[in-house]
């Protein structure tokens, strides 16, 4: 067996064990946290485990009500979402603090060019509006930080949205990664 077979029947192997996975992937597994919006009925949004699906309804065990199933037809869902993960408080507040750092930033730079203009206007030997700017940029951008950090805060959990299949005899649900 030669080098270019080999290369060729490794490259082979590996895609084929890819979009196998892929296939298995792309289907929704019972026990998933999903999100459903209605057309009808009340109530519009319901949050639950999946507990089944086929090709004419989802069957999920709702979280505010964990006595009965609930039975959604597919031609009643506006949207299926599905979570992907529960990110921690520290993820969380990292990635808010991320971007209120960003924003500070950005508004620290532009308090700062009025400090040096307003200083050069003035003739300021002792650069009082470019000190006074940099004190408040620190503040500002510790103020934005901790805000940015506390709205992330928030936003813990991230859903993903599935495409529903409503075409007869196919699979009722597909989720690409």
């Amino acid at each position: 067996m030669n080098v270019r077979s080999s290369v060729g029947l490794l490259l082979a192997a590996t895609l084929l064990s890819h979009t196998a996975g892929a296939q298995h992937a792309s289907g929704l597994r019972s026990g998933a946290t999903v999100r459903v919006e209605r057309l009808t009925g009340i109530p519009a949004t319901i949050r639950g485990a999946l507990v089944t699906s086929d090709s004419l309804r989802l069957v999920l065990s709702a979280f505010d009500d964990r006595t009965h199933l609930t039975r959604i037809p597919l031609t009643d869902i506006r949207r299926l979402q599905v979570s992907d993960s529960r990110r921690t408080a520290g993820q969380a507040f990292r990635g808010g603090a991320g971007r209120g750092a960003l924003v500070g930033l950005g508004l620290s730079a532009g308090l700062m060019a009025i400090g040096v203009v307003t200083d050069r206007r003035n003739d300021d030997t002792y650069n009082t509006g470019t000190r006074i700017a940099a004190l408040g940029s620190v503040l500002l951008t510790t103020l934005t930080t901790v805000t940015g950090g506390l709205i992330g805060l928030g936003g813990r959990e991230r859903w993903r949205t599935v495409p529903l299949d409503r075409t007869a005899g196919s699979h009722a649900l597909t989720a690409p990664r």
